[in-house]
C-alpha cells in the first residue's frame, strides 16, 4: 500500500483556526523536502533520538495500512466566549438563538456534534483518507446521516470518494466558527512520516507516561516552505510548531500537540483498544486565543471503534477528472 509522503495544501478560511487535510480534499503535493533532519540530542541517551523518530516513521507508515475500513463515534464539544471568531461562518439568526447567548458584554457560543468519522482507503498519492459526517447538531439527529459513510464504502463507487469529500466538506459548516479541516484527530501523525521529518527541527525534551508506555517528548518546528498546511484562500504558508511523545520502542505517537503560527492549535491522545494493533485516538482537543475573557476551546471524544466490511476496496475505484478553478 502506499503511503503519503506529505500534507498538502488545504482548504483554509482567513481568520480561522488553521485548516488541513490527510488526503481527502483535492490537493497539490508539496515540493519533497532535502537535506537530513535537524535534530538535538541529549548525551548518551538509552535509545538515540534518531532511533526513535526512525521508529515513529515506521509506525506512521504501518498504521495507515492496519488503521483502514474503520468506523468510530465523534462526540465533540465546542466552546468560544467573547469576540467575533465565533461568527465567522455567517450563522443565521435562527443559529443564534440555539447556539448563542449574551453574558454581560460578551458572547458565549455553543455547539454539540456526534459524528461518524471512518479511516480508509482512498485513490491516488495520498492513500489514506479520513471522513467525517455529522449526524447528530445539539442534541438534534440530522435526517439521513446516521450509517451513511459506512453504506458509501461497504460497496464503493467510482463516486464514493468525491461523495465522502463532499460530506466532510457539509460537516465542516456545523464547527463552530469558520470551516477548518485540521480538526481531525490522526492528522498529527503525517508530520512524522520520513519525508516530513526533513521538514522539522526536532529536539528531544522529557520523559512522561502516556497511555500506560513510558514516551519521549520531541518538540519540533516546522522550517521548510512551503508548508505542510497552507491558506488555499490566500496561497500563504502555515508554519508550526508543537511536540511529540513517542514509545521509544515502538515508535507509537502517544500524543500530539500541534501549534498554527497565529491560528490555534490541536492536540490528540491515544489509547490501546481491543482489537487494534494501534493505538487509537482518545480525546482531541482544540483552542485559539484562549485567555480569561475570550478564546475558542474543543473537546472531542473518541468510542464505539469497530472495523467494517467493504465489497472493492475503496483503492480500486477511479474518478473522472473534474475542472478544477
Amino acid at each position: 500500500m502506499r503511503t503519503p509522503s506529505t500534507l498538502c495544501t488545504a482548504l483554509l478560511l482567513a481568520g480561522a483556526v488553521a485548516t488541513g487535510s490527510p488526503g481527502p480534499a483535492d490537493q497539490t503535493p508539496a515540493p519533497r523536502a532535502g537535506g537530513e533532519r535537524k535534530l538535538r540530542d541529549v548525551p548518551s541517551p538509552d535509545v538515540p533520538l534518531a532511533t526513535i523518530l526512525d521508529r515513529a516513521a515506521a509506525y506512521v507508515t504501518r498504521y495507515s495500512d492496519m488503521f483502514r475500513n474503520v468506523l468510530a463515534e465523534e462526540t465533540y464539544r465546542q466552546h468560544w466566549l467573547g469576540g467575533d471568531w465565533g461568527r465567522g461562518s455567517a450563522q443565521s439568526s435562527q443559529d443564534e438563538a440555539i447556539y448563542g447567548q449574551e453574558r454581560g458584554t460578551q458572547s458565549v457560543e455553543m455547539r454539540s456534534l456526534r459524528s461518524e468519522i471512518v479511516w480508509v482507503t482512498v485513490p491516488g498519492p495520498q492513500s489514506w483518507g479520513v471522513f467525517r459526517d455529522v449526524v447528530e447538531l445539539n442534541g438534534r439527529k440530522l435526517k439521513n446521516h446516521e450509517g451513511r459513510l459506512e453504506k458509501l464504502f461497504a460497496s464503493p463507487s467510482p463516486r464514493a470518494i468525491e461523495k465522502a469529500r463532499e460530506i466532510l466538506e457539509e460537516s465542516s459548516h456545523h464547527n463552530l466558527g469558520a470551516r477548518r479541516d485540521v480538526n481531525l484527530p490522526t492528522l498529527a501523525l503525517l508530520w512524522l512520516l520520513p519525508d516530513n521529518q526533513r521538514r522539522l527541527e526536532l529536539e528531544r525534551k522529557s520523559e512522561r507516561t502516556s497511555a500506560n508506555l513510558p514516551g519521549v517528548e520531541v518538540e519540533f518546528r516546522e522550517v521548510t516552505t512551503p508548508t505542510l498546511v497552507r491558506d488555499q484562500r490566500q496561497d500563504r504558508d502555515v508554519p508550526s510548531h508543537g511536540r511529540f511523545w513517542i514509545d521509544p520502542t515502538s515508535g507509537a505517537m502517544l500524543r500530539s500537540e500541534i501549534q498554527y503560527v497565529g491560528r490555534g492549535s490541536v492536540s490528540t491522545a491515544y489509547r490501546s483498544e481491543p482489537g487494534f494493533d494501534v493505538l487509537v485516538p482518545d480525546v482531541m482537543q482544540e483552542t485559539n486565543g484562549i485567555r480569561a475573557t475570550s478564546g475558542f476551546q474543543a473537546t472531542a471524544r473518541y468510542a464505539k471503534y469497530r472495523r467494517f466490511a467493504v465489497a472493492t476496496d475503496a483503492n480500486a475505484t477511479r474518478e473522472p477528472d473534474s475542472p478544477r478553478e
